[in-house]
């Protein structure tokens, strides 16, 4: 069938052609324009479609999720005994603030500067024989050797002293221990103010009747319990004093063996003729090589009793004060950083899409913070795999410990051409129709769709500036004329 608005529209083009006048062409157009009365039923076939037309262009879309995160501190630290000795200095009060480097405490271990001599006498020792092979040695070495012998010979010295002060009757650890034996006799005696409750609780109830005999047992049943815990208590002491003592005894006797052996390995060192053939220099140059090792470990561990804050912080907790003695992982205190992160709880998707480097932003202040580089920690207990994901944030902003910060993650991007979900067919696998807008008809076009929400979508296949159906119409034929109502983008 004819269509007559396609004929008309051709025919001013037809007109030009014939511009020589032939009447061969001016009796085709008559025969046309008598066929115009078969019109009506071509355009009842495929009627002109009013539509909103809607203009490609190109672009970026984003699926974002909100996070709800709270600011913590960046690090938290408990800080432990390193060794066993007595807590020398923890010059500190709940809620100081420290700085990065400062000295939080200092534990005294006797042993270690035992280990100390042991090992310098040692590293004397090892340079004195290899000096005797290598030749006479110089005055100053000799001076030095000698005064490592008198050195040694007063760490012995002052070893056994301590051994003896500690267990003297007048030492603190012996007073220690007596004054807690006292203490468990007397709460075991019957002069005891919790016997004494106990007694008086038990004539109240020989003597009561009726109600007042329940009341009466429950009074003794307490007063014997307070006697009870009592009495643990003292034995606790006790114990505790006593490991206490046993303690430093133990430490003393180390000490004194230690001090000992540097002192015959030293004397040993300076008595000896150190005759050595030319194959053993090698073996004597590495005992001297390990013996300076052993100096540098034993330096080293002192060191490590001297206790100092990692970073800027405040201390919310002390478990120990100066002067107590203390086993290794005996906890000292507890430091958290004035520096705070940010910590939110989010799903394995959220995880997946903040590590694969999709943005994360907290919506503080005017404007919205981006993360870069968030930590991941999976959640350990938790039916479904939740992650905590950790942002670090400036210093300069004015957090509270605790607050609750709102943020969005990016879970999806993709880039190409922005076009209404509203105008797409969607088939399977990615795949759509859109209608295309040419020269007043549509033309359904198939497309493929990178990424869509419920109002917008990222397609490609058709050019920016492409001009397509705002509404999709599944009805529509290729070459259907449509009318822009003009109300689209």
């Amino acid at each position: 069938m004819i269509n007559p608005r396609s004929q008309l529209a051709r025919r001013p083009r037809f007109l030009v052609g014939a511009a020589a006048g032939s009447a061969m062409v001016l009796a085709v157009l008559a025969l046309l324009l008598r066929q115009t009365p078969a019109a009506p039923s071509a355009l009842a076939t495929n009627p002109v479609a009013t539509v909103k037309a809607f203009t490609v262009r190109a672009g970026t879309l984003s699926l974002q999720e909100n996070l709800t995160g709270q600011a913590v501190p960046a690090n938290t630290l408990t800080l432990s005994s390193p060794v066993a000795g007595t807590i020398a200095s923890l010059p500190l009060k709940l809620g100081q603030s420290v700085s990065s480097g400062q000295v939080l405490a200092t534990i005294t271990d006797p042993s270690l500067t035992a280990n100390l001599a042991s090992a310098q006498a040692n590293l004397a020792a090892a340079e004195s024989k290899l000096g005797a092979v290598l030749g006479p040695l110089p005055a100053a070495q000799m001076a030095s050797n000698q005064a490592a012998l008198a050195s040694a010979e007063s760490a012995v010295t002052t070893a056994q002293n301590a051994l003896s002060l500690l267990n003297s009757p007048d030492s603190t650890v012996s007073v220690a221990v007596r004054n807690a034996q006292q203490a468990l006799t007397f709460e075991e005696s019957s002069s005891s103010p919790v016997a004494v409750a106990v007694s008086n609780a038990q004539n109240a109830l020989a003597a009561a009747t009726g109600s007042a005999a329940v009341a009466a047992q429950e009074e003794l049943n307490l007063a014997v319990a307070n006697r009870t815990q009592a009495i643990q208590q003292a034995e606790a002491t006790l114990s505790a004093a006593t490991a206490a003592k046993t303690a430093a005894v133990a430490t003393a006797q180390a000490n004194l063996s230690a001090a000992q052996t540097a002192l015959n390995k030293t004397s040993a060192a300076e008595t000896a003729a150190a005759t050595a053939s030319p194959s053993s220099v090698a073996a004597l140059q590495s005992a001297v090589t390990a013996a300076q090792a052993g100096v540098t470990a034993a330096q080293a561990a002192i060191a490590a009793t001297t206790l100092r804050s990692p970073f800027a912080g405040i201390v919310t907790s002390l478990s120990a004060s100066s002067g107590e003695l203390a086993a290794p992982g005996t906890p000292l205190l507890t430091l958290v950083s004035h520096q705070l992160t940010i910590a939110a709880t989010v799903t394995q998707a959220q995880a997946l899409a903040a590590q694969g480097g999709q943005r994360v932003a907290w919506d503080i202040g005017s404007h919205p913070l981006p993360v870069t580089n968030p930590v991941i920690v999976p959640q350990s207990g938790k039916t479904a795999p939740l992650y905590t994901l950790i942002a670090s944030i400036p210093s300069s902003l004015q957090l509270l410990p605790n607050q609750i910060v709102s943020g969005t993650i990016t879970t999806q991007s993709a880039s190409g051409l922005l076009v209404p979900a509203s105008a797409l067919l969607m088939g399977s696998n990615g795949h759509a129709t859109i209608d295309v807008i040419r020269r007043g008809r549509v033309y359904p076009t198939g497309v493929r769709v990178s990424l869509s929400t419920p109002n917008r979508a990222v397609i490609g296949g058709l050019a920016a500036g492409a001009r397509v159906v705002q509404v999709a119409n599944p009805s529509f034929t290729a070459g259907q004329p449509v009318r822009n109502s003009g109300a689209g983008a």
